[in-house]
């Protein structure tokens, strides 16, 4: 009975909160997910201050393909239209979703998936109005409805017991397993 007692101890010491948040250069991210690309496929991974606001880095991605254009010369224009800080891209960091954290994401995103909506749609209203660069428009909405999410985003965080790690501690635990569930 004791070392089922044990064994249960050690379940439960494992099964700490899969939600990480980890401060990572561009560059370590990248590294990250090509070194450890098995981990990335089941985990919900992205690099943004929240979830809103990674869709706006994703429509930000997706300009330079459009506009025939070079990724810098977006992030110039995002940043001379005050979308970002020319510090930004530096600073972001990569959230990782592991396990029941990652459904609970999942419910968090479909509870604000009409109310996000509707903002936006109100946004786009509001803009057709303003002298802004037609290619960075639909940016500009996803970053201002990013933007007044992200203190719902750090409650959500918050009340599941999000982990603000480093990279090198973060690699560590992905190393010792402390994941693989």
């Amino acid at each position: 009975m004791k070392i089922d007692n044990i064994g249960n101890k050690q379940r439960a010491d494992q099964n700490f909160t899969a939600i990480r948040v980890v401060k990572a250069t561009p560059k370590e991210y990248m590294n990250f997910t090509k070194e450890f690309s098995d981990f990335c496929k089941n985990k919900l991974i992205f690099r943004a201050d929240s979830f809103e606001q990674s869709m706006f880095w994703e429509n930000l991605k997706k300009i330079p393909q459009k506009e025939n254009a070079s990724p810098k010369w977006v992030i110039n224009n995002a940043v001379r239209y005050n979308l970002i800080d020319s510090d930004t891209i530096e600073n972001l960091p990569v959230h990782v979703f592991t396990g029941k954290d990652k459904m609970k994401l999942t419910f968090y995103n479909v509870k604000n998936f009409i109310p996000n909506l509707i903002r936006i749609i109100k946004l786009g209203i509001k803009q057709q109005n303003e002298n802004f660069p037609e290619h960075l428009r639909q940016a500009k909405i996803l970053k201002e409805n990013a933007d007044m999410e992200i203190p719902k985003f750090k409650k959500f965080l918050k009340k599941n017991n999000a982990k603000h790690v480093s990279f090198d501690e973060f690699i560590k635990e992905i190393k010792e397993g402390k994941f693989n569930y």
